[in-house]
């Protein structure tokens, strides 16, 4: 962890005076929350003494090196929300500009703001002279389809080979899907996201849990078959085991779900959800 790291520590304590907040538990970390707009952790908010937002770095990513050199970027005011927005009044028509505002919320998760920024920047450079408009396209449509108009991103992941765009499109149409009770749409996505990354563990879990959760009966076995490939890639995943045993309560298996969630306590042992899933199958099969 970079903020655990002694040099790391003496360059931010240089550059910042440095608070660090529990969002959940803090006194006023609700109200601080709300006011920033934090959506998830860990955020790390660079804000003047008068509360003026300069900037934010959402999630951590990236070296070490890199995320000091940001700091210190930001501390000498270079490439913040703040000196962008600073410019913009005056560069109303700047395509570019409007590209890195938009590429900034972006790295916020900020996508509705993104998606006015690409959208606008579009119409600025409508012949795509700046070569950016495939991205600020997909942005845009992303942006549509989180608040539930999915046309356009539908239209186009269905011909896109970009795995990234194809990544983070179709966790936002199967939200939408699963919603919806669109099971078909939601499994078919899952499926072509697999046959792209076929080893990506995660994928394999989310599509498992989805199916257990939403109580789809009729893909109860392709869901195991695929939890089973991702216990295979990654045996220490207490995370899949667990969901893997949940999948075969749900089938009536229960030898096989004791086996499994026993597996997942094995791999973790000091997490206590996968001990009282193992007394609940055990009650249940008695």
């Amino acid at each position: 962890m970079v903020f655990k790291d002694k040099t790391a520590e003496q360059v931010i304590n240089k550059l910042y005076i440095a608070v660090k907040l529990n969002g959940n538990k803090d006194k006023g970390a609700k109200d601080f929350r709300k006011k920033y707009a934090v959506i998830g952790y860990p955020t790390v908010l660079l804000l003047k003494d008068d509360g003026t937002e300069v900037d934010r770095i959402v999630g951590f990513g990236g070296s070490r090196n890199a995320y000091l050199q940001k700091l210190r970027n930001y501390a000498a005011g270079k490439g913040t929300l703040k000196s962008l927005l600073d410019a913009e009044p005056l560069n109303s028509s700047d395509a570019e500009l409007k590209y890195k505002l938009a590429k900034k919320y972006v790295s916020h998760y900020a996508f509705g703001k993104a998606g006015d920024h690409f959208s606008r920047m579009l119409e600025l450079d409508a012949k795509d002279g700046l070569g950016h408009g495939n991205e600020a396209k997909f942005y845009v449509a992303l942006s549509k389809a989180r608040t539930g108009d999915i046309g356009e991103l539908e239209t186009l992941l269905a011909s896109s080979q970009d795995v990234n765009y194809l990544q983070m499109g179709s966790r936002v149409l199967i939200k939408y899907y699963t919603k919806n009770a669109q099971v078909d749409k939601a499994v078919g996505l899952f499926d072509r996201m697999l046959k792209l990354t076929p080893e990506d563990t995660g994928l394999r879990n989310q599509f498992a849990w989805t199916v257990y959760k939403q109580k789809w009966s009729s893909q109860y076995a392709h869901a195991i078959d695929v939890a089973r490939r991702a216990v295979e890639l990654d045996p220490k995943a207490a995370a899949i085991w667990d969901t893997l045993a949940w999948l075969y309560v749900a089938e009536g298996n229960y030898d096989k779900a004791i086996h499994t969630m026993e597996q997942a306590i094995a791999s973790d042992p000091d997490e206590p959800s996968y001990k009282q899933g193992l007394e609940k199958i055990r009650s249940e099969k008695s």
